[in-house]
């Protein structure tokens, strides 16, 4: 069980690392003029990035907890 939930929240994660990463390499690369224009749009997106793999990082922990339970190793 946990090896099918591991792979259902490693997907997510990965897409959620890859974005940070892509927008990380963009704004590094943006001349200040343009970036200053952009930064609202960059903040929002960067605080959902973040709120989402806090939220996966807790469902993983919530599982991982669970197959302890089941497990009696809690």
């Amino acid at each position: 069980m946990l090896s099918s939930v591991s792979h259902e929240f490693r997907t997510p994660l990965n897409i959620i690392s890859s974005s940070v990463s892509i927008l990380q390499n963009t704004v590094q690369n943006m001349t200040k003029e343009k970036l200053s224009e952009d930064r609202d749009k960059i903040s929002k997106y960067l605080k959902i990035c973040n709120i989402s793999s806090v939220l996966m990082m807790s469902y993983v922990e919530d599982i991982l907890d669970l197959g302890r339970i089941e497990a009696d190793t809690f």
